[in-house]
């Protein structure tokens, strides 16, 4: 992917024009880290933003990531009234991430919104896949504090 797709891809994204130029360079030269949090108040775009960066690691022209159907994109949220992320939820995912990908680059995502609700197993099950990550597989993570999170993570 070149440079100017990466750019293309950020288009929808206004603001923190810093933090956009960062990720260009990182997708674009391959030196994207296995783990990213993004910290944001709800309502703000870090939802959005986080799907922009895994659409655009991915290299999804299609928009699928953004619709919730990209098959290399695994999507992690809270569920019950609490919104709370079970370590069974947790380690589903990771499961899935050591699975060979769809895609023929061998990217996959796993992506997690509002981890703020990962309780203490969950987190802990987290942290072990966050130590030794599988190829090619980016972490990113949204939050609304980043001091919600253990802080090994």
């Amino acid at each position: 992917m070149s440079k100017y797709e990466v750019i293309v891809l950020f288009d929808s994204f206004r603001g923190n024009e810093h933090l956009i130029q960062e990720l260009t360079y990182l997708v674009s030269s391959g030196k994207m880290p296995h783990g990213i949090a993004i910290q944001s108040e709800i309502g703000q775009g870090g939802g959005f933003f986080s799907k922009l960066l895994a659409q655009t690691y991915l290299d999804d022209q299609n928009d699928l990531v953004l619709r919730g159907i990209h098959p290399d994109c695994i999507m992690i949220e809270g569920s019950g009234s609490s919104g709370d992320i079970s370590v069974q939820t947790v380690r589903d995912a990771l499961y899935e991430a050591n699975k060979a990908t769809v895609t023929t680059e061998g990217k996959r995502v796993v992506l997690i919104q509002h981890a703020e609700h990962l309780n203490q197993s969950s987190s802990n099950a987290l942290l072990k896949m966050l130590e030794e990550p599988p190829q090619g597989v980016v972490f990113i993570l949204t939050v609304k504090d980043k001091y919600d999170l253990l802080e090994t993570i």
